[in-house]
């Protein structure tokens, strides 16, 4: 899994989050408390 932060300017941040797999794109947010429907 390969995480950069974008920033377009002082106010905001863009995480952007690059996944090998859908697996681990749910196994994480499940991580983090989210329900994530497909």
């Amino acid at each position: 899994v390969n995480a950069e932060v974008k920033t377009t300017n002082h106010k905001k941040g863009k995480i952007v989050l690059h996944f090998d797999t859908p697996e681990t794109f749910e196994y994480l947010l499940k991580q983090l408390g989210i329900d994530y429907q497909a």
